[in-house]
């Protein structure tokens, strides 16, 4: 493979970050993700924390983080709700070797992206961290586009002003239409009028992500009990 190829490829890569008080764990994570991502390794959670200061909690360094409950000093809980605190925000799993009620609700009340039970069979590690890396991306898509539209809204307002000093009211507001295969105008809309269309899709779209959350994590609640 050729070297630009290589450099692509890596720059396409997700990064993982491991943090387990145990070395062996660490380098057992890092063996079985390095073939499909990077993996960044911590055995203090202190010092996952002191990595996060050096980048800025806008533009956090890797995709999803993997956590070991139980830790000297400092759970994994208490570390992720640390960075948290700081402006850090990303996908989490915390690993536990005991698995009881008490662990599951106390997780779900965190807001633990996912929960699995030490140790974690290798496809349904790797199954889950897809799936919250996923469930990341839909939810920076969605601020994304929620940003477009405000912008929008900005530079319609600008030009609106500006083209109402050339063009009469009523037809600068039927300039967007929707026409049928043949060209023929079938709808007239205001630019408003997509906008309120646009956002309302998306808040359906939002509901029904927090719908299937909540579902989600009463059914883990219920397998626990």
């Amino acid at each position: 493979m050729a070297q630009n190829e290589l450099q692509g490829e890596n720059q396409n890569r997700k990064t993982i970050v491991v943090v387990d008080d145990e070395k062996d764990i660490t380098d057992l994570y890092r063996t079985l993700l390095e073939d499909d991502y990077s993996v960044l390794e911590f055995n203090r959670p202190e010092d996952f924390l002191k990595y996060l200061q050096f980048h800025n909690p806008g533009n956090v360094p890797f995709q999803a983080l993997i956590t070991d409950f139980k830790m000297p000093k400092m759970n994994g809980m208490d570390m992720v709700a640390n960075a948290h605190k700081a402006g850090y925000k990303f996908p989490f799993i915390i690993l536990s070797g005991h698995l009881d009620k008490d662990t599951v609700i106390r997780a779900v009340e965190f807001g633990v992206y996912r929960l699995l039970e030490k140790p974690a069979p290798p496809r349904v590690l790797f199954d889950t961290i897809k799936q919250i890396i996923i469930e990341q991306d839909i939810h920076s898509t969605r601020e994304q586009v929620r940003t477009i539209i405000s912008k929008m809204r900005e530079n319609y307002s600008f030009l609106r002003l500006a083209l109402l000093n050339y063009i009469p009211e009523e037809s600068f507001n039927q300039m967007i239409v929707q026409t049928d295969s043949n060209g023929k105008v079938i709808k007239t809309e205001g630019f408003e009028d997509l906008m309120q269309d646009l956002e309302s899709r998306l808040d359906r779209l939002l509901t029904t992500e927090k719908n299937l959350e909540a579902t989600q994590k009463t059914q883990e609640v219920k397998v626990a009990s």
